[in-house]
């Protein structure tokens, strides 16, 4: 009788036991779930196709950006100003009916002055620089010349020009004094000058 009533309790326990561990296992000691994966934004070819159907973007493609760089700095005689987003066009203006050759300069400004040529008997140098009414031009000399021809401005905003002079077969220099241009030859023996390009220092001497 003794060892049925041992063999009970210990039946007992051991049951009381099993039940913790699976009461723990089913709510205590739970697995947390895990944290929610962050949501993947607009992958690059999506973004790109949907800048690509936007015309207004404000970030233009970059072939659009390369080609706007390339004719920017292909030496046209025209401004570029932005008209919607980055996207560019080209403000163009005639500045003279004739002429040739023409070379372009800033200022520290930020004027363009143009020098160009007529090529012919007689034939001239002129040279103009966008103003607030529009191009002034001056005819900074007259004779049988020949292009190409340089254009530089220094820092003071003076323009300096240089050409072939045919009639003294030399290389001519040009720069504006005081309103009035100041045309000397280069001399040097022989046929030359041809072909010229101009270079300024830190002083502005050519």
């Amino acid at each position: 009788m003794t060892l049925k009533r041992h063999y009970r309790h210990y039946k007992v326990g051991l049951l009381s036991v099993v039940a913790v561990f699976i009461f723990a296992a089913c709510s205590g000691g739970a697995t947390p779930s895990p944290a929610a994966a962050p949501q993947p934004t607009d992958a690059p070819s999506t973004r790109a196709a949907e800048a690509a159907e936007r015309p207004d973007s404000a970030t233009a493609p970059a072939s659009t950006q390369a080609e706007a760089a390339s004719v920017a700095t292909s030496g046209e005689i025209a401004a570029a100003t932005t008209s919607t987003g980055a996207r560019f066009s080209w403000e163009i203006s005639t500045i003279d009916d004739t002429g040739a050759k023409p070379s372009i300069a800033l200022d520290p400004q930020g004027k363009p002055h143009v020098a160009y040529i007529l090529e012919a008997t007689p034939g001239w140098v002129k040279h103009a620089v966008l103003g607030a009414d529009g191009w002034e031009i001056s005819t900074v000399s007259t004779g049988y010349f020949y292009g190409p021809l340089d254009i530089k401005v220094d820092q003071k905003g003076t323009p300096k020009i240089s050409w072939h002079n045919h009639d003294t077969e030399n290389e001519a220099y040009a720069e504006l004094v005081d309103g009035d241009w100041v045309v000397q030859d280069v001399k040097h023996p022989g046929h030359d000058g041809w072909d010229n390009n101009l270079a300024l220092d830190s002083t502005g001497n050519p």
